[in-house]
């Protein structure tokens, strides 16, 4: 038999997104930029609740690795580097 359903319980469980993008606290902001390879324009997601992030996010045209740095500047609009691995930062 079925358990009944109960959907704050799941909402708990897995939370979902809000129209506006947002949850809990997250200020996802999605992002055009090129990436540092091939130079194609890509769509990146970052999370502008997070004063400053690093990580590697593969472009979805070539396929390598871009290190992503953001940046909070204070404007609610996060500041955004990529680099490719054989960049030094």
């Amino acid at each position: 038999m079925a358990a009944d359903w109960n959907e704050e319980a799941f909402e708990r469980e897995f939370p979902t997104f809000d129209d506006d993008g947002s949850q809990d606290g997250m200020e996802l902001q999605q992002r055009r930029v090129g990436c540092p390879y091939c130079g194609e324009p890509i769509e990146i997601l970052l999370d502008a609740s997070v004063p400053e992030q690093e990580y590697i996010e593969d472009c979805s045209v070539c396929c390598r690795p871009i290190t992503v740095v953001t940046t909070d500047t204070g404007s609610g609009a996060p500041e955004v580097a990529l680099y490719t691995s054989d960049d030094v930062f």
